[in-house]
């Protein structure tokens, strides 16, 4: 248990619900719009380096 706490503040998570959205700490509003929209620009930064 105390190496979740040291994995949890290492990376910056503060409570629950805390949400990770490709590796990046979502730090907007919890909903479906905030949401799906760090989804969709994990998806554009993620094709532009495939590209």
């Amino acid at each position: 248990m105390a190496e979740d706490v040291e994995s949890a503040d290492l990376s910056g998570v503060a409570g629950t619900p805390t949400f990770c959205v490709n590796g990046r700490l979502y730090q907007g509003p919890y909903d479906l719009s905030g949401l799906a929209a760090a989804v969709q620009g994990a998806r554009d930064r993620a094709a532009l380096t495939t590209a």
